[in-house]
């Protein structure tokens, strides 16, 4: 008789077992599924895709009050972001809730996505008229997508030592504070980089290498952020001319790997030659040079500047503008030591004078045009 007891005991813990599993399953009817965009045969380490979790249950007034999906943590190849609620589209699917979030590769592999969801909703209880009455909640449901089998591999070696850290897709435009400019004018470079990669980089290189009778300054991240799709930057750098003429300003080079066809490039190459940014620089009048507004934007390395209004300074013979200067000195965009430093010019620099203002001389070395303090210049010269 005991034996008989502990055997119908065991069969009911099974069938209470059983049905306890089946209240907490999925209806057969509810579809759980999940997608990676872009859907590639490979992928590359450092590469973003995105990872879209797809609901649909089977009640038409049903509303998912709570959503867990198991699997993401035992990635260890990978690393996922921030969960987007995306709104279903009323007219074609009232029933489809759909998630997405962002999918980092860290290591190579080959490897299968095997998620499942935890999930839970609400009913909603709607009359003929569609007049709401009250909405009742379901049981925890557990559902298993079909699992993703995917090949990660490691990125080639860069051509250069100029990579950016970008991989994926990227865009790139810029813009520039003004088109007409005067000589020692400060001009700024704006540029914006959209790409795939929602890696954050602080130390993204994106700066104008060269660019004749300009001086360059180093670049800086303004602003960067997340988007539901992407990642973007803002960076600016600072020019300034120091010589008259028509200039194409080159954009900057950003060196990435473009996983579409697994190759580096640089995002130069999405810019038109009509995209290129173009800017005009006049010489400054010198009745305007000690009216402009100065605005230093680096050390100025030219403290001696030499008493430079001393009407007892040496003057320089005009009738040999040719001179050699005897110390390194900064080239000013007024005559004044507290004027912007324009250029450079070293010690027995070959400069030709223009002209002389007090103790300042404006001289024009390489092409690039500049004051000095007559002290720099060799005298007897």
């Amino acid at each position: 008789m005991k034996k008989l007891l502990k055997t119908f005991i065991c069969i009911f813990a099974i069938i209470c077992s059983a049905l306890s599993y089946a209240a907490n399953v999925a209806n057969p009817n509810d579809i759980f599924s999940v997608n990676i965009e872009p859907k590639k045969d490979i992928y590359y380490v450092g590469e973003t895709v995105k990872l879209i979790f797809s609901l649909r249950i089977d009640e038409e007034y049903a509303e998912v009050e709570d959503v867990n999906f198991t699997g993401l943590n035992n990635l260890s190849y990978a690393k996922f972001g921030e969960f987007f609620n995306v709104p279903s589209d009323e007219t074609t699917d009232k029933q489809k809730h759909s998630f997405v979030t962002f999918l980092t590769f860290t290591d190579a592999e080959e490897a299968t996505l095997d998620i499942g969801a935890v999930y839970r909703y609400s009913i909603r209880d709607v009359r003929g008229n569609g007049f709401f009455v009250m909405k009742t909640m379901g049981p925890t449901k557990r559902a298993k997508a079909k699992p993703l089998s995917i090949s990660i591999k490691e990125l080639p070696p860069p051509p250069t030592d100029q990579f950016s850290g970008i991989v994926g897709s990227i865009d790139i435009y810029s813009t520039i504070s003004t088109n007409i400019a005067a000589v020692g004018d400060i001009i700024t470079v704006r540029t914006t980089i959209e790409t795939s990669d929602l890696n954050i980089k602080d130390s993204l290189s994106c700066s104008i290498e060269h660019l004749e009778n300009f001086k360059l300054y180093p670049e800086k991240i303004v602003q960067q952020g997340y988007t539901a799709e992407n990642y973007g930057y803002v960076i600016e750098q600072t020019i300034v001319p120091n010589a008259p003429g028509e200039f194409t300003i080159p954009p900057p080079k950003v060196l990435y790997f473009d996983t579409t066809v697994g190759e580096y490039k640089f995002a130069t190459e999405k810019i038109n030659e009509e995209d290129q940014l173009t800017i005009t620089i006049t010489e400054r009048k010198v009745e305007e040079v000690e009216d402009v507004i100065l605005t230093p934007i680096g050390p100025d390395s030219n403290a001696d500047a030499s008493s430079s209004t001393n009407a007892n300074v040496r003057t320089i013979d005009p009738a040999t503008k040719q001179q050699i200067t005897n110390i390194a000195t900064m080239a000013k965009l007024a005559p004044s030591p507290n004027a912007l430093n324009i250029f450079e010019i070293p010690a027995n620099g070959q400069i030709t004078i223009l002209e002389q203002h007090s103790g300042w001389c404006r001289v024009n070395y390489n092409n690039a045009f500049g004051w000095i303090p007559v002290s720099a210049i060799k005298s007897g010269e």
